[in-house]
């Protein structure tokens, strides 16, 4: 056995033992490109990508395969390996919103809009319908890339809440690495979108931010509960 093989059977033992806890992020990294790099330390390699990503996972496994593979000793099979867990992920969380009806409890709806926009590499802004039962009509995308809140029409909004028939609404949008707080900017969307929707009848149920710490109900925090009076 050579001491590169000593090496991964070392650091496969360590994660069959403890999982990851306690695996810094470069030896994470190591273990997953040793399905895709069989017969090289991928000691440096996983040293490099940690670096060029700031040691971000989640950045890591939504970066662009031409971006991955612009790291020195990282090639399509590994950069396709790595995005696959983006896409994974993505997968299972929306598999978790599979059958969810109600949406009266904002902790309920809070989750599901998690499982929508978690781990989503880009900034997108969503419209759920709803109708006269709380009951999902439709999720549409309004806006995707790089979300500007103030770049976005609120008519657009009530368009698609007005040709859903709907009853109320859930305004979803998500800060990638960001902090879930509100900005000015999706604040004043709030109030605009509330004053549009209250002028034709339709409940603006709550304005919700998915962040990479967590998320918001701004329906139900105090300090913006009056934008949706």
């Amino acid at each position: 056995m050579t001491n590169a093989d000593g090496h991964r059977d070392r650091v496969r033992k360590a994660y069959m033992e403890n999982r990851l806890a306690g695996m810094a992020t470069h030896n994470i990294l190591e273990l997953i490109l040793f399905y895709a790099i069989p017969r090289k330390d991928t000691k440096p390699v996983a040293r490099a990508l940690s670096e060029h990503f700031g040691g971000d996972l989640n950045r890591i496994f939504n970066a662009d395969i031409e971006e991955l593979k612009s790291i020195d000793g990282i090639g399509e099979s590994a950069a396709v390996l790595l995005t696959l867990f983006g896409e994974v992920n993505r997968a299972a969380a929306a598999q978790k919103n599979v059958g969810m009806k109600d949406f009266s409890d904002y902790v309920a709806v809070k989750e599901y809009c998690r499982n929508l926009l978690e781990n989503q590499p880009n900034e997108k802004m969503l419209l759920i319908t709803l109708d006269n039962r709380r009951r999902l009509i439709n999720t549409h995308t309004v806006a995707e890339g790089t979300v500007n809140a103030t770049a976005v029409e609120p008519r657009k909004l009530v368009q698609a809440a007005l040709t859903d028939n709907a009853s109320s609404v859930i305004l979803v949008h998500n800060h990638p690495y960001g902090d879930f707080m509100p900005s000015p900017e999706d604040v004043q969307l709030t109030g605009r979108l509330n004053d549009l929707l209250r002028q034709i009848g339709i409940r603006f149920a709550d304005h919700i931010i998915v962040g990479d710490n967590g998320s918001i109900s701004m329906k139900n925090d105090i300090r913006y509960t009056s934008l949706f009076g």
